[in-house]
C-alpha cells in the first residue's frame, strides 16, 4: 500500500504509479489519487455545489448580445444539444467554488493554470496539511511521503500574490471563457 485516503487504500500499481518513483511527474497519479478525495470531502462539509440559478448564471455570461437566454437555456437541459456544456459548466463552477472557499479560509499565493481555473497554491498545500495531521490520509512510505510534499509544494505554473491573487481566484469561470 501507498497511500491511504480515509476507508480507501491504494496499491502502486492501481494508481500507475511505477516502482520507486521519483519526480514529480511520476507521482501526479498519486496526487490526483488523494486530492479527489479531499476535495469531495471538503465540498460536502463546505456546502458547496452547483445549483440551476447557478448554471443559469454560467449560461448568461456565455451569451453574446443578440442571442435570446431562452432558446439557449433549453439547449442546456439534459438531452438538449448543449448538455456537454451544462456538464462542463458544472465542474468549472464546482472547482471555482471549491478554489475560492480555500483561498479565503486560508489565503495565501494563486496560480496562474493555463486551459484550466486558477487554483488557490497555498491554501491546497495548507489543507491537505491539515487532513494529514487529522489521519484523513496516509503515506507510509516515508520517502514517498518526502518526495509527495516536495512536489506538491513546487508550483508549476506562474504564481500570483495580493490583491491579484483575489481577482484572479475570484474571476467568473463563463467570464474567463469569454476572454
Amino acid at each position: 500500500m501507498v497511500l491511504r485516503v480515509f476507508d480507501s487504500f491504494y496499491a502502486a500499481s492501481e494508481l500507475g504509479l511505477p516502482p520507486h518513483a521519483t519526480t514529480c511527474r511520476e507521482l501526479e497519479p498519486l496526487v490526483k489519487a488523494l486530492m479527489g478525495p479531499l476535495f469531495a470531502s471538503y465540498c460536502e462539509k463546505a456546502g458547496i455545489s452547483v445549483g440551476e440559478e447557478d448554471l443559469k448564471e454560467y449560461c448568461r455570461r456565455q451569451l453574446p448580445g443578440d442571442v435570446p437566454f431562452a432558446e439557449v437555456w433549453a439547449e442546456w437541459a439534459p438531452g438538449g444539444g448543449q448538455w456537454r456544456m451544462r456538464k462542463l459548466a458544472i465542474a468549472q463552477l464546482t472547482m471555482w467554488k471549491l478554489q475560492k472557499s480555500l483561498f479565503d479560509k486560508y489565503g495565501g499565493r494563486v496560480t496562474r493554470v493555463d486551459g484550466a481555473q486558477p487554483q488557490a497554491f497555498d491554501a491546497m498545500i495548507a489543507y491537505a496539511a491539515e487532513c494529514e495531521s487529522a489521519g484523513d490520509f496516509t503515506i507510509p512510505d516515508e520517502q514517498l511521503r518526502i518526495r509527495f510534499w516536495e512536489c506538491f509544494r513546487t508550483p508549476k505554473d506562474p504564481l500570483v500574490s495580493g490583491e491579484d491573487a483575489r481577482a484572479l481566484i475570484e474571476a467568473h469561470p463563463a467570464d474567463r471563457l469569454r476572454r
